[in-house]
């Protein structure tokens, strides 16, 4: 029998490489670009979409006040003007950028295994939940995770493969790659953190000499001197940001989050995925123990994915601390180094089975097994859910703007709470004359409607027949309901037959020959004083089992205050209470600011079986935590 010269099967083997990457790539595609129009365009996705259209002066100060800077943006104008601004073509970039980490992902994981593991963590990339849904959202997140990933093979090759010999080349490209995931996202100076340790940790356990550091030392400084234009526009943001509420970031339940979704995307209930996401958790240990057990000497792979892993996802929750914005999609391209660990302990397992006795290669067989069967019936659950589940889709903005547009009359005007949802909006429904409350380019926790849309609402509703509010994340703007408040003094609220995704809309007949209320309906005025701190002003009762209190804050408020509302007979006996902030829970004192009035709206507390007669409601106003 003729045996192939090793050339021969080298070669033959490396077709048969490229020709399994190829078909994980297609299948990457297909699954990317399949059913890519099914979900409506949601906030973000309109943000990407109205800038589009901008100018590039326009788009370029947008984006300076903006919390993402605007490589991204540049090139989605670019592509948009040649695809159009279809649903699908807006989301096209985000499918191709998403499609491409697949072979990237098999370089990597070759260079830093086997040919195998290449194969392995390309078919991870391809078929991972977090990456599809991603790839089908016309958001920056998918570019982000290619350039970021990009940039830490050039540096691993650089630094790891061709060592203290010169490499120029490898070098620049990293810092032009690195610089352009720093204009596609901030959080990508995480993922420079993260190189930076790398190098200096190998430099110092290899004892290279100082001048081994020139290379990396200069490719930063190009970094640095690159992004150094846009960099006051990043610390201002950092200043001012009011996205968010202000708080503590829950460490604990954001690392599950960040679990779930690495693992199984944004396509599992959290009940039924946490249970599965403790398999990969134990199973990632088991990769990384393994790894480190087989390296050897040569552990540099290692100590690359394992801060892969770690350091950026530390940078962003360490960020989050002080405002806790936070969404597991900020450190998705953390992600990456998790299945390249699963791919480099399948393919140690594997290899180490060649070289212990039967017994323990059937163990080392099965291990390789689980470690690959299990991601792929965890991602094979969860992709069904992302094609086919309804309960696991954007905000659908798309609905319920066609719903408006098919039943709205001529006299009848448009509300949207919040208002800085204006793009998607204006996307689906241009030319349309709206009320924006608050009127602000993106939300504010600081702006919070008041009593003084009164006056805003009758301007802007003087002889309309009728209007239409379109609410999304209006518990931010308008936690307390004042706007339902004046609308349903000075019309009445009409059936909406239809119900969208996370976005809700609402209907109001008005009478265009009453006068608009500008005033609350407070129907007993009172100043009842409580410890300087807050007065209660007023009460009124819309209905028999209803009752609304307001308040006004007298100084800023740093304690949490409930209110505990008692129902009392003529006895003064105890016939129900309730335990509540005194306004909205969204609402909470620290965030009343002196001086303005507020409500609390709730049911009677009347417990079953409450005889009918005379009642008092007592209110007490006590610190959270500390009682009555």
């Amino acid at each position: 029998m003729r045996t192939a010269p090793a050339g021969e099967r080298c070669a033959r083997g490396t077709t048969q490489w490229h020709l399994a990457l190829v078909a994980l790539v297609i299948l990457a595609f297909a699954l990317r670009a399949v059913s890519l129009e099914r979900q409506s365009l949601w906030y973000d996705e309109g943000v990407s979409a109205y800038l589009t259209t901008l100018s590039w002066d326009a788009l370029t100060r947008w984006t300076a006040d903006d919390i993402q800077p605007p490589l991204y943006y540049y090139l989605l104008k670019l592509w948009c003007a040649a695809a159009g601004h279809s649903e699908g073509a807006l989301r096209w970039p985000s499918v191709l950028f998403s499609t491409l980490t697949v072979p990237l992902a098999a370089v990597l994981g070759r260079r830093l295994f086997s040919r195998r593991a290449g194969l392995i963590a390309g078919l991870l990339f391809a078929l991972s939940p977090l990456y599809i849904w991603y790839a089908q959202e016309a958001r920056n997140y998918a570019m982000l995770l290619f350039l970021t990933l990009l940039s830490s093979t050039l540096l691993y090759s650089a630094w790891v493969e061709k060592g203290a010999r010169p490499a120029w080349g490898f070098w620049l490209a990293y810092a032009l790659v690195t610089s352009a995931a720093l204009y596609t996202h901030y959080f990508a100076w995480f993922m420079l953190l993260f190189h930076g340790l790398f190098v200096l940790l190998v430099w110092r356990i290899e004892r290279r000499p100082a001048k081994a550091l020139l290379h990396p030392a200069a490719s930063w400084m190009l970094v640095g001197l690159s992004f150094l234009p846009w960099l006051p526009f990043l610390l201002t943001r950092y200043r001012v940001d009011e996205s968010y509420w202000a708080g503590t970031l829950k460490v604990g339940e954001a690392l599950r989050k960040i679990a779930l979704s690495f693992t199984l995307g944004e396509t599992v209930l959290e009940g039924i995925g946490w249970r599965l996401t403790a398999g990969f958790l134990v199973l990632t240990a088991v990769c990384v123990l393994t790894l480190i057990i087989a390296g050897g000497n040569r552990k540099h792979f290692v100590l690359f994915l394992v801060l892969y892993l770690v350091v950026p996802v530390a940078g962003v929750l360490a960020l989050a601390l002080r405002s806790p914005k936070f969404t597991p999609r900020y450190v998705m391209p953390s992600s990456a180094a998790l299945w390249l660990i699963f791919a480099g302990g399948i393919e140690a397992f594997w290899r180490r089975r060649l070289r212990v006795g039967r017994p323990l290669a059937a163990v080392l067989t099965l291990l390789a097994g689980v470690c690959l069967l299990y991601p792929l019936a965890g991602f094979a659950y969860s992709d069904h859910n992302l094609y086919t589940d309804p309960a696991f889709t954007k905000p659908d903005f798309r609905g319920a703007t066609r719903y408006l547009a098919a039943h709205r009359e001529d006299n009848e005007a448009v509300i949207l709470v919040s208002g800085h949802m204006y793009p998607i909006f204006d996307y689906y429904l241009p030319a349309t004359e709206r009320l924006l409350l608050p009127p602000d380019r993106i939300l504010s926790t600081e702006h919070v409607l008041n009593q003084g849309i009164g006056q805003t609402l009758e301007t802007a509703l003087r002889g309309k027949a009728g209007v239409w509010v379109v609410r999304w994340q209006d518990e931010v703007v308008d936690p307390n309901g004042w706007l339902d408040l004046f609308l349903e003094q000075a019309g009445e609220r009409l059936p909406v037959e239809a119900q969208f995704w996370h976005v809700r809309l609402e209907h109001f007949r008005l009478d265009p020959s009453r006068p608009f209320p500008t005033q609350p309906p407070i129907a007993e005025h009172m100043e009842t004083n409580f410890a300087g701190l807050a007065q209660l002003v007023g009460w009124d009762q819309p209905a028999p089992d209803i009752y609304r209190l307001y308040w006004q804050a007298l100084q800023p408020i740093a304690d949490d205050l409930m209110v505990s509302i008692r129902l009392l007979d003529e006895q003064g006996l105890l016939w129900g209470q309730e335990d509540r902030r005194p306004a909205a829970y969204l609402y909470p004192t620290m965030r009343w600011k002196p001086g303005e009035l507020t409500f609390g709206q709730g049911t009677l507390p009347a417990q079953p079986g409450t005889p009918p007669g005379s009642y008092t409601l007592e209110i007490r106003v006590y610190r959270a935590g500390q009682g009555t």
